[in-house]
């Protein structure tokens, strides 16, 4: 049975200004957020820290095809988060939440995160640096939702594994690859969103694949008959 409900999925990663980042550690982040809104649309939300950056980009691409996407700000006030420049532009948001006065102890940072892992029912994780890992490691141990690590995304996500965890997850799963097109399908399995690949009427072709060519090229049926073709990483 399909999922009926859109699925929050929770975005984290570095807020470090795109033009600081990697080629690689862009495209993935781009690549990303073009799975998540081309498979799913609006059977998904995405959660992210309101933040400019790698959440930020996956957000711009998925809301290209009407995911809703909604930031967590950790300032208390419209006014505030406008004033700080690490924290994006409401145009980019459907939906943008702040704290409230009274519960805000440290600089807001740790705190919306804390919603964002209250309120999300997957996370994933892509760059990053010591912002990223808290969020990482509160889910990590205090959370058993399913979390999902973009290897090769750059900060602190391609750092975490030499920090020699040996403490396994009391609960919940985690799911690590170097795929933005590995990971959208594994939320599709595990949440049961729109079980992409058992619809007849998509078409998932692997560019580097010359089995996959060939069988794009000599279907029955003509790739313009399907409604969406995917080509994956």
């Amino acid at each position: 049975m399909i999922n009926q409900k859109p699925v929050k999925i929770a975005v984290f990663g570095s807020a470090e200004k795109t033009e600081k980042l990697t080629y690689r550690e862009k495209r993935l982040a781009e690549a990303l957020g073009y799975y998540l809104g081309d498979i799913f649309g609006d059977k998904i939300e995405i959660l992210t820290g309101a933040c400019t950056g790698v959440p930020l980009i996956v957000g711009v691409q998925a809301r290209n095809y009407g995911i809703k996407v909604i930031g967590y700000s950790g300032e208390i006030s419209l006014q505030e988060h406008l004033g700080n420049h690490n924290y994006a532009s409401p145009k980019y948001f459907d939906e943008l939440k702040f704290l409230d006065s009274e519960k805000r102890v440290l600089n807001g940072l740790a705190e919306r995160s804390l919603s964002m892992i209250r309120e999300g029912d997957a996370f994933v994780y892509l760059g990053g640096r010591t912002g990223t890992l808290l969020e990482y490691l509160m889910a990590f141990d205090g959370s058993d939702k399913p979390m999902y690590v973009l290897r090769g995304s750059g900060g602190i996500v391609d750092r975490i594994q030499k920090l020699r965890i040996q403490k396994e997850r009391k609960a919940g799963q985690l799911y690590e690859t170097e795929s933005a097109f590995d990971l959208a399908r594994r939320l599709d399995k595990d949440f049961g969103i729109c079980k992409f690949e058992n619809d007849p009427d998509i078409l998932v072709v692997h560019p580097m694949s010359q089995t996959s060519w060939i069988q794009y090229a000599y279907l029955d049926r003509p790739p313009s008959s399907y409604k969406k073709v995917i080509v994956r990483d």
